[in-house]
């Protein structure tokens, strides 16, 4: 286990500073560590109060480094560099198969985590994305 700590919105315009524990990611599940994340206009309704469904966690839109894979990842390592796509694509449905997996069937399945705001999470590999790590090589030095 392992110390995170983030922010949480508990209301609007209201952060509250968190600090919790993380788990060992298991199965299919990475752990990765932020390093940058943007805010996108639905964080920004959440924040303003146009939507009322607090306390919620903010950040997907986010580069990180991978500190921990679980026991059933392929095609990742720790050191990696990751960006994420919070829509899941089960690749067999009808939309997967015709170029829209955004609206893919079983796009709502709660794999997926805003945690941004945060040091850590544990996400699943499916929404992850290799990036090349020479484009942010600094961010070790700066953070």
């Amino acid at each position: 286990m392992m110390n995170n700590y983030g922010y949480i919105l508990t209301k609007p315009y209201i952060f509250e500073y968190v600090n919790s524990n993380i788990e060992p990611p298991q199965d299919k599940y990475i752990q990765v560590k932020y390093l940058y994340c943007s805010i996108c206009g639905g964080d920004y309704s959440q924040f303003i109060g146009r939507r009322a469904n607090y306390p919620i966690s903010l950040g997907h839109e986010f580069i990180g480094k991978i500190v921990a894979v679980g026991n059933k990842v392929n095609g990742f390592k720790v050191g990696d560099y990751v960006i994420s796509d919070f829509n899941y694509r089960c690749n067999n449905c009808f939309f997967c198969k015709n170029h829209q997996s955004h609206l893919c069937d079983k796009n709502d399945i709660q794999l997926f985590t805003n945690r941004g705001f945060f040091q850590f999470a544990n996400i699943d590999m499916s929404y992850l994305y290799k990036i090349k790590n020479d484009y942010y090589g600094v961010a070790d030095q700066v953070f």
